[in-house]
């Protein structure tokens, strides 16, 4: 029975960066992965000379001076470790009627968008300009610093409430919900608070693509943990988290091994954690109310190698395909078909065979209370057909193709009907935090579940803060302008 200062459940991106985090300041650490590599959603697969990555395709907020970008290079200390490029544009978005190319400079977006909607000229700058001091607000809150006023102004706010509050073109309306996708709620029912940061944290901090795959990002924080004398035990599934009457002791594995510790941190589906805690120790209200907590939406993935390079379509890196303007649409609620591509290989031939391509599909739905009945394969011919319209003549260059669906994401990570960003990104979201504090002593969660959001970003920001409540570091502790 080995002792460490802290056990981490799950090798994600939360429970990495918490790890390492963790070690560099002396402590004894050990992860423990039921998979047989790093990364959760961050992570990569290759196959006939083909590298996808399996869920996470951008990182956002990786900019000079940005609180995660400062986290990667100062406290993790693996910025020079990974080799990424910069989306320029962001993102190309495709209505029914136009295309937007976004930019990489918030005043470069906004001008774009006066000239797409003249009229809106005053609406665009006051949304943009609440965006950014709720995107501000929220990394001051999440890095434990007391500015919480504006947050809760919002905190039951929809992002279609926020943007009504200053624009009446349904169109651009639309234009700006599309981001919603990245939560998986439509614009109706997403927080304003949480679509804000999505579209801030991408155009004020930068969206990268890592080079060779994101796998490379998840080794850099193994390497370095290594190095730190971390200690890792992959395909070991924690079976049971051992507790006293007050705290959490230790980890039971799958196979048996009993292992004690002085603080627990969980990157996993908190759903999973009430289960395998022991004596429940979680009290009963609580542990009611956290079941009663709707999860997020998912994804069905279609990853496609192609023999062809894809430089003579006049592609962006990474695109957003809309048929029409319906806001519930774009999270395919109807008979509308919406879906982001993301083409790898443009910037990084090195995860292709020389001479050829790649493209992976990302279709996002929402649940209703319960999970939906989800046909992969045929949504994903569906999808393999709307791209040779896009694409004239690209399915015709398809050399591998593979589908992936809820179920597939449930099955590698553990999240309940593979939710994609922990629990739902609706309206009042934040209040959450409150439910999933204090589950028991020297228990900890961090990542997606952890309440403060879904993707990279709020994951490691919340690790971040768990590691500095642990060791009383300085880490994200800088004040945060958003200016």
């Amino acid at each position: 029975m080995n002792k460490y200062d802290a056990v981490i459940i799950g090798g994600g991106i939360g429970g990495l960066t918490c790890a390492l985090l963790l070690a560099k300041k002396g402590l004894r650490v050990a992860v423990f992965e039921k998979e047989q590599k790093f990364g959760g959603y961050c992570s990569s697969f290759a196959i006939d000379g083909y590298i996808f990555d399996a869920c996470v395709a951008v990182i956002g907020g990786l900019r000079k001076d940005e609180p995660l970008r400062r986290i990667v290079e100062e406290d993790l200390g693996i910025w020079d470790k990974i080799n990424c490029d910069e989306l320029n544009p962001v993102s190309r978005n495709l209505f029914p009627d136009f295309s937007i190319d976004i930019p990489t400079d918030i005043n470069q977006y906004k001008d774009l968008l006066k000239k797409i909607f003249p009229i809106e000229q005053v609406g665009i700058d006051k949304s943009f300009s609440m965006m950014e001091n709720i995107y501000a607000s929220s990394l001051r809150g999440i890095c434990g610093m007391s500015d919480n006023d504006l947050l809760f102004d919002f905190m039951d706010k929809s992002f279609y409430d926020l943007i009504s509050s200053f624009i009446s073109d349904a169109k651009l309306k639309a234009v700006l919900s599309s981001y919603c996708t990245f939560l998986g709620v439509p614009a109706r029912e997403a927080s304003a608070i949480a679509a804000s940061n999505i579209i801030m944290h991408y155009i004020k901090g930068g969206a990268f693509r890592i080079q060779g795959g994101i796998q490379g990002f998840t080794n850099a924080f193994v390497t370095e943990l290594k190095n730190c004398g971390g200690e890792f035990f992959l395909g070991e599934e924690i079976a049971g988290i051992l507790c006293n009457s007050t705290s959490a002791t230790g980890v039971v594995t799958r196979s048996g091994n009993e292992i004690r510790a002085t603080h627990i941190i969980s990157d996993i589906d908190v759903k999973t954690v009430l289960r395998i805690m022991e004596s429940k120790i979680v009290a009963e209200k609580k542990a009611k109310k956290i079941q009663e907590l709707e999860i997020s939406g998912s994804f069905v993935l279609v990853y496609l190698g192609l023999k062809d390079d894809l430089h003579s379509y006049d592609l962006s890196s990474s695109m957003g395909y809309f048929s029409s303007y319906d806001l519930d649409g774009m999270l395919n609620k109807n008979e509308h078909v919406s879906f982001g591509l993301s083409f790898p290989s443009l910037l990084d031939t090195s995860v292709v065979p020389k001479g050829c391509g790649s493209i992976i599909i990302h279709w996002p739905f929402c649940y209703n209370k319960t999970p939906m009945e989800i046909n992969k394969d045929k949504i994903g011919k569906i999808l393999i057909d709307e791209l040779g319209k896009i694409i004239p003549g690209i399915t015709n260059r398809i050399m591998y193709q593979s589908v992936a669906g809820p179920d597939t994401l449930q099955r590698y990570t553990g999240n309940t009907f593979g939710a994609a960003y922990g629990w739902k990104q609706e309206t009042g979201f934040l209040k959450k935090l409150l439910y999933l504090r204090d589950l028991a002593d020297n228990f900890h969660i961090v990542g997606h579940w952890a309440g403060y959001g879904g993707g990279v970003m709020p994951s490691m920001l919340s690790a971040a803060r768990i590691a500095k409540k642990i060791i009383g570091g300085k880490s994200c502790e800088r004040k945060h302008s958003g200016k």
